[in-house]
């Protein structure tokens, strides 16, 4: 046996063949080189995988970061070639972005069909809607304060943005509506109708956002993505109750106006 630090003794003392033998450094060339253990393909190319563990918060400036470096590796001369696809929790999000801003375009989509049905109104609907923008101020400032990046889990918020909101705009402006049935003035209708809403729609609100708080804060294990759903949640809430008891009634007022005055045109 020979040893393998030594291949010149190798190609000079074994013999191959019968009955005529030559030796091994006379039919090859042999020594000592670095090879790779195992050879990967996709698409039938050279592939090569590197993988990492991601513990920072914003996901997103982490895959802006690894795409600047493949940049400039990319950069290099003789790459020109070279292919780069990220993967893992990277393609999940952009996937994952995608499906649910679908999602939530869906969901209003519906809430407003629903909404325009059982009030028989397109214009009653579109008001109460308005509190989802309303919503989207607060989301993003909470976001803002407790330094969060918008992720899935940040979009799964703002999915159920969409119903808890609208509750509170449902039943203050359904309460107005009945009241105006009864013959009260818009203005003594909006009066009454916030005096009568607001506690319900104070209370549904606070006991929300303090049911979220222990996640928002982060207490206990792997609240780190619950924590990012419970701050769009709370400063969602937060801002669309206090605008909703403020802007939806002038919005109200404003578009009772409009069609007073269409009313009048059209009569006359």
């Amino acid at each position: 046996l020979y040893a393998a630090e030594n291949p010149e003794a190798l190609t000079k003392a074994l013999p191959i063949g019968y009955p005529v033998s030559v030796t091994l450094g006379d039919i090859a060339d042999i020594a000592l080189v670095q090879s790779p253990t195992h050879i990967s393909h996709y698409d039938l190319q050279f592939s090569a995988s590197v993988e990492g563990t991601v513990d920072e918060k914003d996901m997103g400036a982490v895959n802006r970061r690894v795409d600047d470096v493949i940049d400039e590796v990319l950069a290099s001369p003789g790459l020109e070639d070279v292919d780069v696809k990220m993967g893992g929790m990277f393609e999940e999000m952009a996937s994952g972005f995608s499906s649910m801003g679908i999602a939530i375009i869906i969901a209003i989509f519906i809430a407003f069909l629903i909404l325009a049905i059982s009030m028989r109104s397109v214009l009653n609907p579109l008001i109460i809607m308005v509190s989802l923008p309303l919503a989207s101020i607060g989301a993003i400032l909470g976001l803002l304060i407790a330094g969060y990046p918008l992720g899935m889990s940040g979009m799964m918020g703002v999915l159920m943005l969409v119903g808890i909101v609208l509750t509170n705009a449902i039943v203050l402006i359904a309460l107005v509506v009945q009241l105006r049935k009864r013959g009260m003035s818009t203005y003594d209708a909006l009066i009454e109708g916030g005096q009568t809403r607001l506690r319900p729609i104070l209370m549904t609100a606070l006991t929300t956002m303090i049911a979220m708080l222990p996640l928002a804060v982060g207490i206990g294990a792997g609240t780190l993505l619950a924590a990012e759903l419970a701050v769009v949640v709370i400063g969602g809430l937060f801002s669309s109750t206090l605008l909703t008891l403020l802007v939806i009634p002038v919005l109200y007022s404003l578009a009772d106006g409009l069609r007073s005055r269409s009313r009048v045109t059209i009569t006359k």
